[in-house]
C-alpha cells in the first residue's frame, strides 16, 4: 500500500464522489418532493378557503332565493280574490267579494329592487305600482304616493332593460338546459354541493328541485282563487294598456287552465355601453301561452354584501358578472357561484414552500454531516494507514542500516582479532573498546524497538514507587556524565529540590529517558559552543520538572509540531544521517506519561538557542 499512495487516493476520490452524487440525487429527489407536498397543501388550504368563502355566499343568499323560488304565482297581483271568506256569525261571502293584498304589496328586500311580470301580449306590471281601484285602495291603506311613484320609475326602467322575444328565448334555453340534465343520484348529491367551480346551471339543479315541489303544493290550491279574482278584475274597468314599459293588469286564466310554474332563470340585462342589471325570472305557462314572474336584483349592494361575508377569509377577494355564460356552459376562469351568475376572483396566494428548517431538511442536513464526516474519517484514515506504512517502511530501512553499522564493525573487528591481525596491545584494546560501544549502542536499539512494541500492543507497565530525588540523581547522574563524555561534551547538573524531596517514579523509566534525551542533546548539539549539556531539576505545582538543555541550533517550529510522532527524525538529522530510528522521543513520551508524567518541549527554547525537554514526574503522593 505505501509504494503506491496515489492509487489508493484515486480509488477513494471515485468512491467519495460517486457518494456525494448519489446523496445530492437523492437530495434533490426529496426536495423536489417536499415542495410537491407543500404545494398540495397550499393547494388544499387554497380550495379550502375557497370552499368556504363559496359556502357563505351561497348560504346568505339561498335562503333569499328559495322564498322567491315558493312564492305563489299569484303573489304577483296587487290584490287577489280570496276564495272562501266568512263573516263573523259564519255566513259564506260570495267568491271575489274579499280582496287579499299580496305581501309583494309591502314587500322590502335591500338586494330585491321590484317584482314585476310579463303577460303573453308583452304588457309589463308589478304588483307594487297597483292599477286602477287598487291603487287608491294602496293608498288609502299601506302605499303613499311617492312610494308607488318610486317603484314606477324602477319599472320604467326595467322596460328600457329588457328585450321581450330576447328574454323568452334566453328562459327557454336556461331551462332547456336544466331539463336536459340528469339527476344525480343521492350518493352524488353531496359531491356535488362540495365542487364549487361547477357550472352555475348545473348547480341550479338541486335548489329548482326542491323549491318545485313547494310552489307545486301552493299553485294546485290558489289555482282557483286566482282564477277567480282575475275573472273579476276583467269586469272592471280597464286601465292604460301598453307594451312593455306600461303599466298593466295581470294576465287572466281561465278556470280549466293547467298552470305550470317553472324555475327561477338569473340573466344579464341591459346594454354593453352601461352596466348590466341582474335579474331572476320565470315563467308561467298556461293555455299556451308563456307568462313571465320575476325580479329586479340590486346588484351593487349584492355583490358588497357577499364580498363582505368572506372579508375575513379574502380580503382581495371581489364578485365579478359572468356575461360570458352561453347555452353550453362555458365561462370564463372564474370561480362560479351557485346561486346567481357570478363569479369570484382574489382568492389569497398561499405559500407553497415553508421557510427555515424543517423535518426533511434538517433530515438531510444530519445525513449529509454524516456523510461528509465519514469521509473526512475515511480520509484520514487512509492518510494515516498511508503515513504509518510509509514511515514503517523508513523505520525497516533505518533500522536495517542501524543494524548493519554495528554488525559490519562486529565481523570486521571480531575477524581481525580473532587471525590475530592486530599484534599491539594498544590497538587490540581500541577494537575492543569499539566492538564494547558498538554492542551498547546494538543493544540499546534493540531495546527501544522492544519497548515501543510492547507500548503499542499494551504489555509495557511501570512500576512506579516513592524515590528521593538525591537517591535518583546518585542513580542516573554517573552515567550521563559518563554518556556526555563519550561525546566530549560536558554535564552540568543543578537542583533547586530539597534532598527529602520524594518522587513517584519508575527508575528504570526515568533512567531510559535521561539517557535518551542526554544521547539526543550530545548528537545534535556536538560541535556548538559551548559544548555543555544543563540538567536542571525545580518544582512545578504538584510536580517535578527535570530539565535537559542542550545548546545547538534548536529545533524549528514545524520539526516541533511533529517530534514526538513514532518514526519521525529531525531535518537535521536526516541531512547529516545521524544514527537513529525516530523512536526515541515518541518512546519516551510514552513511558513517562504511562508513570503519570509527561515530556514536552520547552517552546522558550525555539528561537536557536537550544533546544530544552522537560521530563515531568509527579511528587509523592501522586496527586488524585
Amino acid at each position: 500500500m505505501s509504494r503506491r499512495p496515489g492509487a489508493w487516493w484515486k480509488w477513494f476520490a471515485l468512491g467519495a464522489a460517486l457518494v456525494v452524487i448519489a446523496l445530492a440525487w437523492v437530495t434533490s429527489a426529496v426536495l423536489a418532493l417536499e415542495r410537491s407536498e407543500f404545494q398540495a397543501r397550499a393547494d388544499a388550504r387554497r380550495q379550502e378557503v375557497l370552499r368556504l368563502a363559496l359556502w357563505r355566499m351561497d348560504s346568505w343568499l339561498g335562503p333569499r332565493l328559495a322564498r322567491e323560488a315558493a312564492r305563489p304565482y299569484f303573489e304577483y297581483l296587487s290584490y287577489y280574490p280570496q276564495e272562501r271568506a266568512y263573516t263573523r256569525m259564519l255566513t259564506p261571502i260570495d267568491e271575489g267579494a274579499v280582496l287579499t293584498p299580496s305581501p309583494l304589496l309591502t314587500f322590502r328586500e335591500p338586494i330585491i329592487t321590484l317584482h314585476f311580470q310579463i303577460d303573453a301580449q308583452g304588457r309589463l306590471s308589478s304588483p307594487q305600482v297597483p292599477t286602477s281601484n287598487h291603487r287608491d285602495l294602496a293608498e288609502s291603506t299601506v302605499l303613499t304616493s311617492e312610494q308607488i311613484l318610486g317603484c314606477n320609475t324602477v319599472l320604467d326602467r326595467i322596460a328600457h332593460l329588457i328585450h321581450l322575444d330576447d328574454l323568452r328565448a334566453r328562459v327557454i334555453d336556461a331551462e332547456s338546459a336544466l331539463a336536459m340534465t340528469p339527476e344525480p343520484p343521492p350518493a352524488q348529491v353531496f359531491q356535488m354541493q362540495e365542487d364549487v367551480g361547477a357550472d352555475y346551471q348545473k348547480a341550479q339543479i338541486n335548489w329548482s328541485n326542491i323549491e318545485q315541489v313547494k310552489r307545486a303544493a301552493r299553485s294546485i290550491e290558489s289555482n282557483e282563487a286566482y282564477q277567480a279574482g282575475a275573472q273579476q278584475l276583467d269586469a272592471s274597468p280597464p286601465r292604460q294598456t301598453a307594451d312593455i314599459g306600461s303599466l298593466a293588469p295581470p294576465p287572466v286564466f281561465t278556470k280549466s287552465d293547467a298552470v305550470h310554474v317553472g324555475p327561477f332563470v338569473p340573466l344579464w340585462v341591459g346594454d354593453a355601453a352601461s352596466q348590466p342589471e341582474l335579474i331572476y325570472l320565470r315563467s308561467i305557462r298556461a293555455g299556451g301561452q308563456q307568462h313571465l314572474q320575476g325580479f329586479l336584483v340590486d346588484w351593487p349592494r349584492l355583490r358588497a354584501t357577499l364580498i363582505e361575508e368572506v372579508a375575513d377569509l379574502m380580503p382581495e377577494a371581489d364578485v365579478v358578472p359572468r356575461l360570458d355564460v352561453g347555452d353550453d356552459g362555458d365561462a370564463a376562469p372564474l370561480v362560479n357561484l351557485a346561486t346567481v351568475p357570478a363569479g369570484v376572483q382574489g382568492v389569497p396566494a398561499i405559500a407553497a414552500s415553508a421557510a427555515g428548517l424543517t423535518p426533511t431538511r434538517l433530515a438531510l442536513v444530519i445525513v449529509w454531516a454524516v456523510v461528509l464526516l465519514a469521509l473526512s474519517v475515511g480520509g484520514m484514515m487512509l492518510h494515516a494507514s498511508l503515513l504509518y506504512g510509509r514511515r514503517r517502511s523508513d523505520f525497516a530501512s533505518a533500522v536495517t542500516h542501524e543494524l548493519r553499522t554495528p554488525l559490519t564493525t562486529f565481523r570486521l573487528y571480531s575477524e581481525m582479532l580473532a587471525d590475530d591481525m592486530v599484534p599491539d596491545a594498544a590497538r587490540r584494546r581500541e577494537y575492543l573498546e569499539t566492538l564494547r560501544s558498538e554492542s551498547s549502542r546494538l543493544a540499546r536499539l534493540v531495546e527501544n524497538v522492544l519497548a515501543y512494541a510492547r507500548l503499542e500492543e499494551g504489555r509495557q507497565h511501570t512500576s512506579p514507587q516513592p524515590v528521593k530525588v538525591q537517591a535518583l540523581l546518585d542513580e542516573i547522574g554517573p552515567l550521563l556524565q559518563r554518556q556526555c563524555n563519550e561525546h566530549g561534551m560536558q554535564l552540568s547538573l543543578s537542583s533547586e529540590l530539597g534532598p527529602e524531596q520524594v518522587v513517584h517514579v519508575d527508575r528504570d523509566s526515568v533512567s531510559r529517558i535521561l539517557t535518551n534525551l542526554v544521547d539526543n542533546a550530545c548528537k545534535y548539539a556536538n560541535g556548538n559552543d559551548p559544548r555543555r549539556i544543563d540538567l536542571l531539576l525545580k518544582r512545578g505545582g504538584d510536580r517535578v520538572l527535570i530539565c535537559v538543555r542542550d545548546h545547538g541550533p534548536g529545533i524549528d517550529g514545524e520539526t516541533a509540531r511533529r517530534l514526538f510522532a513514532p518514526f519521525q527524525r529531525g531535518k537535521r538529522a536526516t541531512k547529516e544521517a545521524s544514527a537513529g530510528v525516530g523512536l526515541g522521543l515518541a518512546l519516551c513520551r510514552s513511558l513517562a506519561r504511562d508513570m503519570g508524567g509527561d515530556l514536552r518541549l520547552d517552546p522558550a527554547t525555539m528561537r536557536g538557542q537550544g533546544a530544552c525537554f522537560v521530563l515531568e514526574v509527579p511528587i509523592h503522593p501522586p496527586a488524585a
